[in-house]
């Protein structure tokens, strides 16, 4: 997208992005995610990643869900983050800091 184009809003990420008053650039900068990578996000070209998708939603302050339309792919996300949620809470116990 050329600067000062307008952001796409048929997409919940795109949506999300304008109704925070935010422009593409800006999340790029703040998520480190490639800038055409961002592009395809918010045009629904490409799905995305469940890495990306835990800093959009941290930067955008919503749920992972509302970001994304397939719902497999917010599964694998929230059952991984959850794994490595129940490991980290397992480490700590064994090591006698929980």
């Amino acid at each position: 997208m050329p600067s000062g184009s307008r952001v796409r809003t048929d997409t919940p990420l795109g949506k999300r992005i304008v109704d925070c008053h935010f422009r593409i650039a800006d999340v790029v900068r703040y998520t480190g995610i490639h800038h055409r990578t961002m592009t395809e996000y918010v045009a629904g070209r490409r799905e995305i990643q469940w890495h990306h998708l835990v800093r959009l939603a941290d930067f955008l302050k919503c749920d992972r869900d509302s970001l994304q339309n397939t719902p497999e792919i917010i599964k694998r996300c929230n059952d991984l983050l959850e794994s490595q949620r129940t490991e980290g809470q397992a480490a700590a116990e064994d090591q006698g800091v929980a």
